[in-house]
């Protein structure tokens, strides 16, 4: 990509959308997303690091996800459709780490979602409207993390 500009949208907003895609990239088989560099300013290029060095306002997000996002995409099987909920939900395991990321898309309202792998683990999240939300478990335990709302 030569060309992007992201300081339109809000930084909620775009987080939604760049998680969204690459999730979508993983459950279709792609093993790498690369970037482009060199914008003028971290809104610019929300995700990623100016031509300065300053971090755009997502860069964390995108930080978790090229650490955690990666292993074997797993199914996602849910009681209540997206077109009811607006959630959307991507996990991944790598040996004994899972890594789940939830996206609540309503802009209205929040969610209350069970999130569980059979003897693994067993959570109920409540999602703000227009929120990420990744929790990552491995053997040290559980760490719930989120931005929006």
């Amino acid at each position: 990509m030569s060309e992007s500009d992201t300081s339109r949208y809000a930084d909620i907003d775009f987080i939604l959308h760049y998680t969204d895609v690459l999730g979508i990239y993983a459950e279709l088989g792609l093993d790498e997303v690369s970037t482009y560099t060199f914008a003028n300013s971290p809104q610019q290029n929300k995700a990623y690091i100016d031509r300065f060095g300053h971090e755009g306002p997502n860069y964390p997000v995108r930080a978790q996800l090229a650490q955690y996002l990666t292993g074997q995409a797993l199914a996602v099987v849910g009681s209540v459709g997206y077109d009811a909920l607006k959630v959307k939900v991507y996990a991944y395991q790598k040996g004994s780490r899972y890594f789940v990321i939830v996206l609540n898309k309503d802009a209205n309202a929040e969610h209350t979602v069970r999130v569980r792998s059979a003897g693994q683990f067993d959570l109920t999240l409540r999602l703000p409207s227009r929120s990420y939300t990744s929790v990552i478990v491995d053997d040290s335990g559980v760490v719930v993390s989120g931005i929006g709302g």
